[in-house]
């Protein structure tokens, strides 16, 4: 196969490093040659194979080089990956940065074949992986064969992740998937001890006081600010309709953060972003005053926000594309403005 037809190679980063080229045309003649001679990959791409893309910049070589990557790999045979990314790891001297929107949605295939699926688990570095998303996209796939592979990795020993996985597998009808689970589940489960463990944590859940930090950690992701409030940085719980406390334990919400409600949130677990779009109503308490860019982009199932009339600032696109929303805001009010000058549906209540 010739990889010249691929654009990584061609990349401004790429093109002048002989070792790099060899080992993405597979050209092991060459390989052997270079280095023979002492030759090595260059600074510049074992950087960027080891600390990624970095931000996105129309500049930015780098990333650039991991967008063209990772849609090289994409035309490539499992074997073929493989033997690549097992290759480039060792050269680099390193494990390689794992990026997983542009591995997601460039090289689905190298995550839903065991070959190269191997060659993944061995050759980088997967400390930004959700590992429950990743066995979901082979069970989308129907790819039974790579699940012994996460057995052996340990990622299905937490229980709640591997009945998540049953229930997921089964509702998507995912037949091959959904046996293996199943024999897995009977083959290293404790179903007295699991049982036991299920009814103490119905029986805790029951009694908590829904108010509690404890509980209310649970729902929302917060930093503290400087002057002591809160920023509502994400929400993580499983309600349709959202009431935003006004306090965390001792500490007052004073700001709703960028794209704390938006499904198309950055490092999203797949099921919190589903569950996003499905979102009906939220009410803000009076304690907040500012609601950040992107709060609710894209809250599709979005029908009604209630905006105090404390809100002095609202972000850019807070509200963009959330198509059945009507905002309830104060007449005169800050939000007021704001959906006058976006044409967003609103009503003073």
């Amino acid at each position: 196969m010739h990889f010249s037809k691929y654009p990584a190679i061609n990349t401004r980063l790429a093109k002048d490093d002989k070792l790099f080229i060899a080992i993405m045309n597979l050209d092991k003649k060459q390989i052997a040659d270079l280095k023979s001679q002492g030759v090595t990959l260059t600074e510049g791409i074992k950087d960027a194979l080891v600390h990624g893309p970095g931000r996105f910049h129309p500049n930015n070589p780098t990333y650039y080089f991991w967008d063209r990557f990772c849609c090289d790999f994409g035309e490539l045979p499992p074997k073929e990956f493989a033997e690549i990314i097992t290759m480039l790891s060792k050269e680099a001297d390193s494990l390689i940065f794992y990026n997983p929107v542009l591995w997601k949605s460039r090289c689905l295939n190298c995550l839903t074949d065991p070959v190269a699926l191997e060659a993944v688990l061995t050759s980088f570095n997967l400390k930004r992986l959700t590992k429950a998303d990743l066995m979901k996209v082979m069970i989308d796939a129907d790819a039974a064969n790579c699940l012994p592979l996460c057995e052996k990795s340990g990622w299905l020993k937490k229980t709640e992740v591997r009945d998540e996985l049953i229930e997921y597998s089964g509702k998507g009808e995912k037949t091959e998937c959904t046996a293996w689970l199943l024999e897995f589940k009977n083959r290293t489960g404790n179903p007295g001890k699991e049982q036991a463990r299920a009814e103490r944590k119905a029986e805790k859940e029951l009694n908590a006081d829904p108010n509690s930090p404890a509980e209310l950690k649970k729902s929302w992701k917060f930093k503290k600010q400087e002057d002591g409030t809160l920023i509502i940085t994400g929400y993580v719980g499983d309600r349709e309709n959202i009431v935003v406390p006004e306090k965390i334990g001792d500490d007052v919400v004073s700001a709703i953060g960028e794209s704390a409600f938006s499904p198309h949130a950055k490092r999203l677990k797949v099921w919190t972003s589903t569950f996003r779009q499905v979102i009906k109503t939220v009410t803000l308490p009076s304690s907040v005053t500012s609601i950040g860019e992107r709060a609710f982009f894209k809250c599709l199932g979005l029908v009604n926000v209630v905006v105090p009339d404390s809100v002095f600032s609202v972000g850019d696109k807070a509200f963009f594309g959330c198509e059945r929303l009507t905002v309830t805001v104060g007449k005169g009010s800050c939000a007021e403005k704001h959906c006058e000058r976006n044409n967003i549906a609103y009503n003073n209540g």
